[in-house]
């Protein structure tokens, strides 16, 4: 069975999403072989391109010629499937199925929702429009795809309140179990708050600065591309917050980190930086939406946090050492590479199963 890879280009300075489709890439190949995995990867949407992908009626951020090209890859290449990353390429997966290849959607969020909530925050012209073109594409998918697969129970239910239809398999972020857990150094002793340039990111971490940041007893590290937004560098900073910018390795930063800080108010899908962080076995002090996708005890992890005055007391007590056993327990239980592969496999079983049986019906 041969498989095309849709997936928008990776970027060197990884997000979030970025993780997720190289962790599903890296699945993939593992399970059919690197030689049946065909990859496509999709330039970058700029909000021209995606209007002009509405105008023509085509994905968002895609032109007709584009979408054509993909349809014959993946017919020169015998693909029989195609896992498309994000649920945002609704006309592209209609041509798909018309041409008799199944699709894998990969849904890291529900867009629509996320695109909304950034327009509540903006109320601009251009964020409604990005919003509605969203909401087209993603309802397109939706309803197109063969397999929808989301990161949490609750996106599924959301898919369902917004297009009526559930997600086939649940399988959340998950990453590489990390060998000799330990700090390299308890001289710094810090908070670790890790995001891209991502409105949830920059939202989350500027109302931190303001709110939590001067009452708190040790330094915060604020680590990634949100260092770099404007409403970030326009903020005045206490003494003990450090804008550390983008750091390509993070293993130092979480190892030694006293523990995570994860203030996200808004946003859909799981959180990557909250799988990172139980990985490393750090406390995590997190917003309700931080925690999206897990279920445990939270005030063991650290502590659930949605207003200043419980950031402040939970981290001001922190008791814990720089490991938090009980975090390391619930990774390895729920959030392993090892336990995500297991429905990857499931997944392709599945779908070469019901291979077999068509072409068996066709020969008799």
């Amino acid at each position: 069975m041969r498989l095309l890879y849709i997936a928008p280009e990776f970027e060197s300075n990884s997000f979030g999403g970025d993780y997720v489709c190289k962790r599903n890439l890296r699945f993939l190949k593992s399970i059919l072989g690197e030689e049946n995995v065909i990859e496509y990867h999709l330039k970058k949407s700029s909000l021209k391109r995606a209007i002009i992908s509405s105008f023509s009626a085509c994905s968002y951020g895609m032109s007709r010629d584009e979408e054509k090209h993909i349809i014959k890859m993946a017919l020169a290449n015998n693909c029989r499937i195609a896992f498309i990353e994000f649920s945002l390429r609704g006309n592209l997966t209609q041509l798909l199925l018309r041409n008799s290849i199944r699709t894998i959607t990969f849904a890291h969020n529900v867009e629509s929702q996320l695109y909304k909530h950034r327009h509540i925050h903006a109320k601009t012209l251009i964020s409604y429009s990005q919003y509605r073109i969203i909401r087209w594409n993603e309802r397109k998918a939706i309803n197109n795809t063969t397999k929808l697969i989301t990161l949490t129970e609750r996106d599924s239910l959301e898919m369902r309140k917004a297009y009526n239809r559930d997600a086939d398999m649940i399988i959340p972020i998950s990453t590489s179990i990390k060998k000799n857990l330990f700090a390299t150094s308890d001289k710094d002793d810090y908070f670790l708050f890790v995001g891209s340039d991502f409105f949830p990111n920059v939202e989350g971490i500027a109302w931190f600065i303001k709110n939590v940041a001067p009452y708190i007893n040790h330094e915060i590290w604020v680590v990634g591309s949100c260092c770099y937004n404007n409403a970030i560098k326009k903020l005045p900073l206490t003494s003990n917050v450090r804008l550390k910018g983008y750091i390509p390795d993070l293993d130092m930063c979480y190892r030694n980190a006293l523990a995570v800080i994860a203030p996200i108010f808004s946003g859909s899908g799981m959180k990557t930086k909250t799988i990172e962080a139980l990985s490393y076995g750090k406390s995590i002090f997190g917003t309700t939406e931080a925690f999206v996708g897990i279920e445990a005890d939270f005030a063991r992890i650290g502590g659930e946090c949605n207003n200043a005055a419980e950031f402040i007391e939970k981290m001001n007590s922190l008791a814990y050492e720089r490991i938090n056993s009980y975090s390391i327990q619930l990774f390895l239980k729920c959030f392993s590479d090892i336990i995500a592969k297991k429905h990857f496999d499931n997944l392709i079983a599945a779908f070469n199963n019901s291979i077999m049986i068509n072409t068996s019906f066709v020969k008799k």
